[in-house]
C-alpha cells in the first residue's frame, strides 16, 4: 500500500512539473493577457487519472509554484482558482459514461474546463488585473481558447490511445489494496483508506 501511495504522488509530482514547463517555459505570449499553452494537458489528466481532488490539488501546486518562482508576473491568487477548476471538473466528468476514450469525451472534458476557467474567469481575473474591460478582452480569447481547447483534447485523445497509458490509466482507476486485521482480511479502495 504504501509503494503504491509512493507511485502515485511520483506521478502527480511529475504531472505538476510538466504542467509548470509547459505553462512557463513552452508558451507563447501574444499580449500579457493572451497566450498560447498546453499547461492545462497535465492538470487535467490527474484529474483523469487520480480524481477531482488530485487535479485540485496539482492545478493549484503548478499555478503557485510556477508562478512564484518562474513567472516575472508573479502570483495572483484568484487566477488559481482556473487551473484547480480544470483539475476537479476533469476528475468529476471522467467518471460519466461518455466511451472510454473518444475524441468526444475529451472534447467535452476540455471544453468543461476551458469555458467556465481559462475563457471567462481568467478572463475577468486579468479584466482586474489591468483594468481593461471584461468584454474587450473576453472577445479575442474565446476564438484562441476555443481553438486551445480543440488542441487539449487531440492530445489527451491521443496520450490515452497509448497502451501503457491506457493500462496505467486503468489501473490508477481500479487500485485496490488487501488490509489485514487479525484474521480477516478486506478489500478496499485506496481513496477508501486514506
Amino acid at each position: 500500500m504504501r509503494r503504491n501511495r509512493v507511485y502515485r504522488l511520483v506521478i502527480l509530482a511529475m504531472l505538476t512539473a510538466v504542467s509548470i514547463i509547459l505553462t512557463r517555459f513552452l508558451v507563447i505570449y501574444i499580449t500579457n493577457e493572451i497566450r498560447i499553452s498546453l499547461g492545462n494537458i497535465p492538470i487535467m489528466l490527474a484529474g483523469v487519472w487520480f480524481g477531482p481532488l488530485w487535479g485540485l490539488v496539482v492545478g493549484f501546486v503548478a499555478d503557485f509554484v510556477g508562478s512564484t518562482v518562474f513567472s516575472p508576473f508573479g502570483w495572483y491568487a484568484p487566477m488559481t482558482l482556473t487551473p484547480m477548476l480544470m483539475g476537479a471538473v476533469a476528475g468529476l466528468l471522467a467518471k460519466l459514461p461518455m466511451g472510454k476514450n473518444s475524441l468526444f469525451r475529451w472534447g467535452t472534458v476540455t471544453f468543461a474546463c476551458n469555458i467556465p476557467g481559462t475563457i471567462l474567469w481568467t478572463t475577468l481575473c486579468l479584466s482586474w488585473m489591468y483594468g481593461s474591460p471584461y468584454v474587450v478582452l473576453l472577445t479575442p480569447r474565446i476564438g484562441l481558447y476555443v481553438c486551445i481547447a480543440i488542441g487539449e483534447a487531440i492530445v489527451l485523445y491521443g496520450i490515452n490511445r497509448i497502451p501503457y497509458v491506457q493500462a496505467r490509466a486503468k489501473q490508477f482507476a481500479q487500485v485496490k489494496h488487501i488490509i489485514s486485521k487479525g484474521n480477516k482480511q478486506s478489500s478496499i479502495t485506496e481513496e477508501a483508506a486514506e
